[in-house]
């Protein structure tokens, strides 16, 4: 046996156990690759690999189904032109300009934008909020 062929074999085993543990974790696969920093990539590759060579040495576990999450934050990507209507800003009525138009919240700020304000001054808001630390 070659150098080359006992490190596969060496990896196909260490993958072998990987497989295992991350079936058997009740977790899905993209949480326990992240808590391990493996891709979800890598992990399917090998694990494809890995029942192709000994599927029968490893159980069948059903796959836990990811949650799902209502979103807290929305990033709004900023464009030069065109995000928001201008003339909605520029024309809006007087009883209106004072009525919060647009909530920003990201990264523990929140943003009120009234109606009537300069595109330029939201633009400028909308990329403070998003790269804000």
């Amino acid at each position: 046996m070659t150098i080359r062929e006992r490190h596969r074999e060496q990896q196909v085993a260490q993958w072998t156990e990987l497989v295992q543990e991350c079936r058997s974790s009740g977790q899905t696969v993209t949480g326990w690759c992240d808590e391990r920093d493996i891709s979800t990539k890598t992990y399917y590759r090998w694990e494809k690999r890995v029942l192709q060579r000994s599927g029968h040495g490893i159980k069948k576990v059903e796959r836990v189904p990811a949650e799902k999450k209502a979103a807290e934050f929305v990033e709004l990507r900023v464009r030069k032109e065109g995000m928001w209507n201008r003339e909605f800003l520029q024309t809006a009525p007087e009883g209106k300009q004072s009525a919060v138009t647009v909530v920003v919240k990201g990264r523990g700020i929140e943003v009120e934008i009234y109606a009537g304000v300069e595109l330029p001054v939201i633009e400028a808001i909308c990329r403070s909020v998003c790269h804000a630390e």
